[in-house]
């Protein structure tokens, strides 16, 4: 016996089980990438955002990242996590270091201004020092005495070029154009 079959129908029962593989593809993509994307954003990105807005808000970070479940996992972000705990441990170290340090040096700076001043006041030469913009940083009572301002007539900072055109204005350089004097 001879049988027939019928294949007038295979081409478009082909394309049309191509056509729902395809889609049916393409919807179990679609769902396995919405998944991904919202484990993702708990198990990754939610960490990584809270531990960006620690990191913001400064000096609390350390205590944010120093404590929280995110220290105990057992992957990268954990990793991330204790690390950051690590560095900002570290960087705290190092700024109370740095804090006690100037807070040593500030009372040594005082300590001999203090000494310099003493001595300066106890001279008896008349001595100013000048900084670079020709501003006096340090004088003494006698220098005061010698150029004849009274006391607290020139400040620490007063320009130099100021307080001579006020010397010219009371008189000291005599009679005649003070601007050109």
């Amino acid at each position: 016996t001879v049988v027939r079959l019928d294949s007038s129908n295979v081409a478009a029962n082909m394309h049309s089980y191509v056509t729902r593989t395809v889609g049916l593809v393409l919807i179990i993509s679609a769902v396995l990438t919405l998944a991904t994307m919202a484990a993702m954003g708990v198990v990754v990105l939610r960490p990584l955002l809270s531990l960006r807005n620690a990191l913001d808000s400064g000096d609390d970070a350390a205590k944010f990242v120093g404590q929280g479940s995110d220290l105990d996992r057992r992957d990268e972000i954990g990793d991330v996590f204790r690390t950051t705990a690590r560095l900002l441990a570290e960087l705290q170290r190092g700024r109370e270091q740095l804090e006690q340090r100037v807070e040593e040096r500030t009372e040594e700076i005082a300590e001999k201004e203090a000494l310099l001043r003493l001595s300066l006041d106890n001279m008896s030469d008349g001595i100013y020092v000048i900084d670079r913009d020709m501003r006096y940083t340090m004088f003494n009572d006698r220098y005061l005495a010698l150029v004849e301002f009274p006391p607290g007539s020139i400040t620490a900072g007063d320009r130099i070029a100021d307080v001579i055109r006020d010397m010219a204005h009371k008189g000291y350089f005599g009679p005649g154009n003070r601007e050109e004097q």
